[in-house]
């Protein structure tokens, strides 16, 4: 919300800003000049201000508090336009830095994540006063305790401060940032075996709340945001520039060759850091005694796990594909608990469940059959130009829509390619359309299985 103010009166050896306390400004109570010109005086009275100095005005802001609320404007115009909002804070730095706004970007049914990153925070707004000076606005008190605004230069480390902080100070009290030499971090990714591992993954992750009382064991279970994520070049290094003194977390991820998180107190030192790779399930896929060849392996999660997690990335791993005598070996994930999920080129389906593996090496799992298709018939009713599918299994994790293969006359043909409840639609010409019944339940079997079904419904 904005209101003008009003009126600039300049003299040769004093000035004057003047004007009339914005409307939406509850109980004005005190004024304040933020940066710039150093101000004699300021006033505020029967919904008026004033500001008074000696010399010509230069930057700088005025800032009116009132009940939970400030008003704030530039008034080097002859009608100055201020802006409302519930906080406001300046930042005084040294010339030539970068100021952005930033808040964890955290999932609304994944509440136990605890490796974040940075999303852009637009409840939070940076203005730029002068070479060093910005003014720090918060649009609602209510905004996440969490957030911060970054500072960055070219010639000194990168600094957070977190907006809380910023909020809990007074309007008229500027936040000095003492800028720290910048430190950069080298390292290097190993295997076990000595061999350099190049193109994967490595995260830098800073405390989201600072504590300096943290061991290096408390540092990689707490809270933590991203800071920075690079690759490994050829021969498995890599480097992080404008570093502060820590501490940070590294995270390196490689869904095949290992992964790790290691607490860096100070980033001084080079580090090398030692990936071992991940216990493997080994096995066999099979179509009636014969291999099945370029059958899709894939991990699908148990549900609960996967909202409890305290890093997704814990329970992701590569898909791997079967070879020429059906055999695969598949990496398990730190978090392994959950099916392995078998797909033929043909969308047939088997699904098997994850046991628990001890230590390192490979688990043999054995054969794995793999069923036909079940063959479905739908006899749709009133369907004229209709086309069916089917989506499922539900209630699970790893989904499939299957269309029909073919349809003569009233009769569309659907290939499941796994047991359970399946939910049937229609799409008759360009609208879709409610089926009756909505859910088909498929159980292991040979042979096609018939169902009536008919269209209640066409949506527009």
């Amino acid at each position: 919300m904005r209101d003008r103010g009003a009126g600039m009166i300049a003299g040769i050896l004093f000035a004057v800003v003047s004007g009339v306390v914005p409307a939406s400004l509850p109980s004005p109570a005190r004024i304040a000049w933020v940066g710039g010109t150093d101000v004699v005086a300021c006033q505020v009275a029967d919904r008026r201000w004033s500001c008074e100095t000696e010399g010509v005005l230069s930057q700088g802001l005025v800032v009116i508090a009132g009940e939970n609320r400030i008003a704030y404007a530039q008034p080097q115009s002859a009608d100055p336009l201020f802006a409302i909002a519930s906080w406001g804070r300046l930042v005084v730095a040294p010339d030539a830095v970068r100021v952005t706004a930033w808040k964890p970007d955290r999932s609304s049914w994944r509440s136990h994540v605890k490796k974040l990153t940075p999303a852009k925070d637009d409840q939070t707004t940076i203005v730029p006063i002068a070479a060093g000076q910005f003014w720090i606005v918060g649009a609602d008190a209510t905004s996440d305790n969490d957030a911060f605004v970054v500072l960055e230069s070219d010639t000194f480390a990168r600094t957070r401060i977190s907006v809380s902080r910023l909020r809990s100070g007074d309007v008229a009290t500027p936040e000095y940032v003492t800028p720290v030499v910048a430190t950069t971090l080298f390292g290097r990714v190993q295997s076990t075996a000595g061999n350099d591992i190049a193109d994967t993954d490595v995260e830098l992750f800073e405390p989201l709340v600072e504590d300096a009382r943290r061991s290096a064991d408390e540092l990689t279970n707490t809270e933590l945001v991203r800071v920075a994520i690079t690759r490994t070049a050829e021969d498995g290094s890599f480097q992080f520039d404008r570093l502060g003194l820590g501490p940070y977390v590294l995270t390196v991820t490689d869904e095949s060759r290992g992964r790790t998180a290691v607490p860096v107190l100070a980033p001084s030192a080079p580090i090398t850091v030692l990936l071992r790779p991940p216990p493997r399930l080994t096995g066999r896929v099979l179509r009636r005694q014969l291999p099945v060849v370029n059958a899709r392996v894939h991990l699908v999660p148990e549900p609960g796990t996967l909202i409890t997690a305290a890093d997704p990335r814990d329970l992701a791993t590569r898909d791997v594909s079967t070879d020429m005598n059906g055999r695969f070996a598949f990496p398990l994930p730190p978090v392994s608990k959950g099916e392995l999920q078998i797909s033929a080129a043909d969308s047939a389906i088997a699904r098997v469940p994850v046991p628990s593996v001890n230590g390192d090496g490979d688990l043999d799992i054995g054969d794995i059959a793999l069923p036909d298709p079940r063959q479905i018939a739908v006899r749709l009713f009133d369907g004229d130009g209709c086309v069916v599918s089917a989506t499922g299994p539900t209630g699970r994790l790893g989904v499939a829509t299957v269309t029909e293969k073919s349809a003569v006359d009233i009769v569309h043909w659907l290939e499941i390619p796994e047991p359970g409840q399946w939910m049937l639609s229609a799409s008759c010409g360009t609208r879709p359309a409610a089926v009756e019944p909505e859910l088909l339940t498929v159980s292991d079997g040979a042979g096609p299985l018939t169902v009536d079904a008919h269209v209640t419904s066409r949506r527009d």
